[in-house]
């Protein structure tokens, strides 16, 4: 199956704003690099990798349950200023995960190098130590594991002007890695 089929498959369950929104998004990562496979999950999944940097940055996909609504999962660590949007979603994230996938940056045994370690993952952190960062109505200020991505809801066309430049921005810094 080819990367026009996997997204028209998509794009047959969703609405037209949906729809709309899909395609900017997916024609985007596909002019940074990017390739479209099909994960095997309820719904429909597709999963954004890279050739040169072997990593995910997004993915496009549908619940089982709300075929017509699209959700977004992104990657955006290295990106400096977060429009509020993403903000919220990376605060919603943290808190229904109740902190799991984080660590105070106060915390010097689990900060390295500016680097968080959250201890989730058992002898060697698959986010590289690198993450987000958050600073809690209380003050505190959190890194959230860069191995994860934020789920993305309720997203218009006038976002997509955002989503491309934090896109292009987290597609930059995994370049420069790569």
């Amino acid at each position: 199956m080819t990367q026009a089929e996997r997204i028209s498959e998509l794009l047959l369950s969703l609405d037209d704003d949906n729809k709309e929104v899909c395609k900017q998004i997916y024609t985007h990562l596909v002019s940074l690099g990017y390739t479209a496979k099909k994960q095997k999950v309820s719904g429909y999944s597709l999963l954004f990798t890279h050739k040169k940097a072997n990593v995910a940055i997004a993915k496009l996909r549908t619940k089982h349950k709300q075929p017509t609504l699209l959700r977004f999962d992104v990657r955006f660590f290295a990106c400096k200023h977060l429009p509020q949007k993403f903000a919220d979603a990376l605060r919603n994230e943290i808190v229904s995960k109740d902190g799991q996938y984080c660590c105070e940056i106060s915390d010097r045994e689990k900060v390295i190098d500016n680097r968080c370690f959250c201890g989730y993952c058992a002898e060697m952190c698959t986010g590289g130590g690198y993450g987000y960062y958050y600073q809690s109505p209380d003050g505190k200020e959190y890194r959230r594991c860069g191995a994860y991505m934020v789920p993305m809801f309720d997203l218009t066309l006038h976002d997509i002007r955002d989503i491309k430049i934090l896109l292009t921005e987290q597609h930059e810094y995994f370049m420069s890695l790569a």
